[in-house]
């Protein structure tokens, strides 16, 4: 089973050039099938990624509730067109909902009270409609952040013609990792939430089972994450692992060894000193314009996908496995990607 990208529904060209020189595909969940973007359906299409969507997902009542935050926004400035500084400070109104939409978005993302809990029907649409809106504002963040970065760019090309200096150093070769900035790891316990919410939601739909391997490109998730977490191992890192790899089969085949490896992982009856005790690192040459990426495995013992996203993010045990979706293993490994 391919491992699931978190916490975010939209990924750029970078994230997927980074996560992609370890893991070829990954999963991606997006919060409806008429929102996926177009470039992330091509990279579906050449097998670089796996998009999980809704089976039967109310999308015309989704449609109208983005119609309708969008509207609202409009009456209320750019300001809150920049993210979600409204739902931060307004914890308790939502004017642009009516009713039943108010208790499906803050009930299921925010604070609820143990007398006012909505279903999980409820909590899986709220978190549709939470992940909708954040992965419009990353995708208007990460294109506002390549005009910055093709501005910085022109001007310092321009400053070099100028001053007669030598041509500009060649940029590096490979992806920048940029869903780290601080816009798209704003209200992270939020993402996360609402991100398992539709995780899990998708897979009650399609009667699937959880792989037990989840990476992420962001510390951020992985903080919120290890930090009620008292058994979390770090297993090991991986340092100068270079972002482009000349020899595509040669790379290929260490993928597949990796992904072994943290499967080998996953089964209780796996010796852990044996799994670090190998030799992880692979053997490619890097040179002065190769981006060099960082990977660190966390193991988390004893505790499925479920128990574990559960207990961390929901701090919830739904022992009655009402919304909780299956796995066959009975620990999860993170794998946290930095450049």
């Amino acid at each position: 089973m391919t491992p699931i990208y978190f916490p975010h529904t939209f990924v750029t060209e970078a994230v997927v050039k980074a996560v992609h020189t370890f893991f070829s595909p990954f999963t991606i969940y997006n919060p409806s099938p008429g929102l996926v973007p177009q470039a992330m359906r091509e990279w579906q299409q050449k097998g670089l990624i796996d998009i999980h969507v809704p089976t039967n997902g109310d999308e015309e009542r989704l449609s109208l509730l983005l119609k309708d935050f969008h509207n609202w926004a409009a009456l209320h400035g750019d300001r809150h067109h920049s993210g979600f500084d409204y739902f931060r400070s307004n914890m308790g109104v939502v004017p642009f909902f009516d009713d039943t939409s108010v208790t499906q978005i803050l009930a299921d993302i925010k604070r609820e009270t143990p007398n006012n809990v909505a279903s999980p029907e409820a909590r899986y649409f709220g978190a549709r409609v939470f992940l909708s809106i954040a992965q419009e504002m990353d995708a208007k963040t990460e294109s506002l952040a390549i005009d910055m970065r093709r501005h910085h760019e022109l001007e310092k090309n321009l400053f070099s013609e100028l001053t007669g200096d030598a041509s500009p150093v060649s940029p590096q070769i490979g992806p920048i990792v940029s869903d780290t900035s601080a816009r798209m790891e704003y209200m992270m316990g939020e993402r996360l939430k609402a991100w398992w919410l539709l995780v899990s939601g998708v897979t009650k739909q399609t009667g699937g089972y959880l792989p037990a391997v989840f990476v992420t490109t962001n510390r951020s998730a992985i903080g919120y994450l290890m930090d009620p977490t008292t058994e979390a191992q770090k297993i090991i890192t991986l340092e100068g692992v270079p972002a482009i790899v000349r020899k595509e089969g040669e790379n290929t085949s260490w993928k597949h060894e990796l992904l072994d490896r943290l499967h080998m992982l996953t089964r209780p009856e796996t010796n852990l000193e044996m799994i670090s005790g190998m030799d992880w690192h692979p053997a490619f040459k890097l040179d002065s314009t190769t981006t060099q990426l960082k990977l660190t495995i966390y193991l988390i013992p004893g505790q499925s996908p479920s128990t574990f996203f559960n207990s961390t993010i929901c701090q919830a045990d739904l022992s009655d496995n009402e919304q909780e979706p299956s796995s066959r293993a009975q620990r999860t490994v993170l794998a946290l990607i930095e450049v």
